[in-house]
């Protein structure tokens, strides 16, 4: 079991992590490997931390340019890299010793193109949330754009995964996309994978930050919506109303993530628009099995105030939450 595996870790203003998750990488029971620090125009210290890897390990190089965002960090790092198979991790995240062992045992023993983990979420408070599952191992398209349409978001990230390096002869990820990249690049993925596996332990370490950027309001982006229009129009899944039906529900989630986004801006006027879009969805095609709260809070965006109230006091008992458990 030789096989050069090319780990890419794109880079941008982590130098309060980047040591952490290098470091794992580095320390694998399997070390044919090249570690590709891709540092995307970073204003902090992260270039030259990159620097000091590479001078003392000749498994590293490092890729500096200008800031591009994460797809192009990302298809930096596939252009350059040598390897059979391709792992990606975020600079803040870490990995299990024997991790990449372990995914490359299971992707040469089941042939797979795509073979993944499941994940430990990592609080900023100490918690830490294993979400080891069921081994998953699929081989028919239709089948895995089931699973990530039905699965968490973490089912379609790219970082976890390692890849096989003929998916990435006619693919890449999409640099005009500015969030929600993994989702976008993971549908396109799904149509020419050759066998899917998540094997049932949790390797990956996922650093969650505090209240997650995707409710903090500090970035707000429509692209998860135009993924997901992206999707709901392609072939496959209009054609199939199982489908069709699971697009859908994802597609009124993200668009209550993004009104919650606008709420915590304080930006009414996108969020009465994002409202009326999602009640025109679910008058469309109905609520398409989401839960009877997030019906609840639908028929609740009529009432700004109230909407307001509701959505940004479960953040904050979301918050609460954790911070007792950490107690």
């Amino acid at each position: 079991m030789d096989k050069l595996i090319s780990v890419v870790i794109p880079i941008y203003n982590r130098e309060s992590t980047l040591q952490k998750c290098v470091d794992s990488v580095l320390a694998q029971t399997y070390d044919n490997t090249e570690v590709i620090l891709v540092n995307d125009g970073s204003a902090d210290s992260s270039e030259e931390i990159c620097r000091r890897y590479e001078q003392a390990d000749s498994r590293v190089s490092v890729i500096n340019k200008k800031n591009g965002g994460l797809s192009s960090a990302r298809n930096a790092g596939i252009d350059k890299s040598r390897g059979e198979y391709i792992f990606f991790i975020d600079s803040d995240d870490w990995i299990d010793s024997d991790t990449l062992e372990v995914l490359l045992n299971a992707a040469l023993q089941k042939d797979t193109d795509v073979t993944g983990c499941c994940v430990y979420f990592n609080f900023p408070n100490g918690v830490e949330d294993s979400r080891a599952s069921d081994e998953i191992y699929i081989q028919d398209t239709r089948a895995l754009i089931k699973w990530m349409l039905a699965g968490s978001i973490y089912a379609n990230a790219a970082w976890g995964k390692l890849f096989k390096r003929s998916i990435f002869e006619n693919l890449r990820f999409d640099e005009s996309c500015d969030f929600c990249e993994d989702d976008e690049f993971s549908f396109r993925m799904a149509h020419i994978a050759k066998g899917y596996l998540r094997i049932a332990d949790a390797k990956y370490h996922y650093l969650q930050n505090s209240g997650g950027m995707v409710l903090s309001g500090a970035y707000i982006s429509e692209a998860p919506i135009n993924v997901m229009s992206k999707i709901e129009s392609d072939p496959i899944v209009a054609g199939d109303p199982e489908l069709s039906k699971l697009a859908h529900k994802k597609k009124i989630a993200a668009l209550h993530t993004l009104y919650v986004k606008y709420l915590r801006a304080g930006d009414r006027r996108n969020a009465a628009r994002i409202a009326h879009m999602m009640r025109e969805l679910v008058l469309k095609h109905g609520y398409c099995g989401i839960s009877k709260q997030m019906q609840t809070r639908v028929m609740l965006m009529r009432s700004y105030p109230l909407a307001r109230f509701v959505e940004l006091s479960a953040i904050w008992l979301r918050g609460k939450k954790y911070s007792k458990k950490s107690a």
